[in-house]
């Protein structure tokens, strides 16, 4: 029995099973990953070797032209380039557009492996690591702003501790990044004259400060058939902690650090300034999960602001600075616009030429119902 028999006999059921898949279209249409720009993986692979203090002239030599030999027989490599600075070796690969990204990394850690086996690298370069370039992985797609107090500390504490988890708990989320303020930095300034004084080093400090600010685990301890862990947490909680660490003993006299040194508390200078209106902020950069629908995401943030906000210490305010997404939605509803548009064209066509309502409408509706289930 063909199909357009069937469908005269047994419109009932036919009509159902149309139903059901339009609702099964529906019901993945509104999953379909939906981005600005297409995803493109770009061919290009990285091995990265830490050498220590090794300087630029050496690592070249020992380390980015034996990484050069070796990976230069790589099947469809196009261009290979080698970048060489104190304590670090670089090499790129960049392969014919088409490769299986994969199969290439495959074979560069077949090459890595045989680098590693025979020794080929010196005693002061660690094992080579080897990373794939994917453009599209720190894309985020909306940017949010923590504003309210003064001070960039708390605000970013605020950030990391309790904005960041809550938005990580949304469905699609997979990372947050708080920017706009750096790490707390303590500076231990050491005065020379005073140190050739008590006939110390800079390393005999280094290695007392280092002694000093350490947490580990020493074991357990078993006591009522319940096995408790034994930590040692002897960090550096403020400024006094660091500045009454001991150096050296002498004449049974304790050298401290406040002894030879001023002890100051600064910011790392690694990161960028944010500011709205004038005003200096942190701010939040949320990214989704690689097929996943960005404008879904989105939608799901915004409606989780309010919740978000109650939570907060008062005064402290998390709103939406960037929003790309926004774009998105509004290509999306131009598509759809246009869609309708073009169904509605079509459909009044195809009744001048057949004046048939009937006829039109049968024609007119298998056009979107086609596109859905498609």
């Amino acid at each position: 029995m063909k199909i357009s028999e069937l469908s005269v006999r047994r419109p009932v059921l036919i009509t159902m099973i149309y139903v059901i898949i339009l609702i099964v279209s529906a019901l993945y249409l509104s999953n379909l990953q939906i981005a600005l720009y297409p995803s493109v993986d770009m061919p290009v692979i990285a091995v990265m070797v830490d050498c220590n203090d090794a300087g630029p002239e050496e690592i070249e030599q020992q380390v980015s032209k034996v990484l050069e030999n070796n990976l230069g027989s790589i099947e469809n490599l196009n261009t290979m380039t080698s970048q060489s600075s104190e304590g670090r070796s670089i090499v790129s690969l960049e392969f014919d557009y088409g490769t299986d990204l994969d199969t290439a990394k495959s074979d560069v850690d077949s090459v890595i492996s045989t680098i590693n086996g025979n020794s080929s690298l010196p005693d002061w370069a660690d094992s080579p690591q080897v990373f794939r370039f994917d453009r599209m992985s720190n894309s985020s797609f909306m940017r949010l702003v923590l504003t309210g107090d003064n001070d960039l500390s708390k605000l970013k504490n605020i950030a990391e501790n309790d904005v960041s988890p809550l938005l990580l708990r949304i469905s699609g989320v997979s990372q947050v990044e708080v920017r706009g303020t750096g790490t707390k930095d303590y500076e231990v300034n050491i005065d020379p004259i005073k140190l050739a004084s008590y006939g110390l080093t800079l390393t005999e400090v280094k290695t007392a400060l280092a002694a000093e600010n350490v947490q580990n685990t020493e074991g357990s301890l078993t006591q009522n058939n319940l096995d408790y862990s034994v930590t040692i947490d002897e960090r550096f909680m403020d400024l006094d902690d660091i500045r009454q660490t001991v150096v050296s003993t002498i004449d049974n006299v304790n050298v401290t650090i406040n002894d030879i040194a001023t002890v100051s508390e600064g910011t790392s200078s690694s990161f960028q300034e944010r500011y709205r209106n004038g005003e200096q902020v942190v701010t939040i950069q949320v990214s989704n999960e690689s097929g996943t629908n960005s404008s879904t995401i989105a939608k799901a943030v915004r409606a989780k602001l309010d919740s978000i906000n109650s939570a907060l210490p008062k005064g402290i305010v998390l709103s939406i600075q960037e929003d790309s997404t926004k774009m998105i939605n509004s290509t999306m509803n131009e598509v759809y616009s246009s869609a309708v548009e073009g169904v509605l064209l079509a459909a009044l066509f195809i009744f001048l030429f057949l004046r048939n309502i009937k006829a039109t409408l049968i024609i007119s509706l298998s056009m979107p119902v086609s596109i859905l289930i498609t």
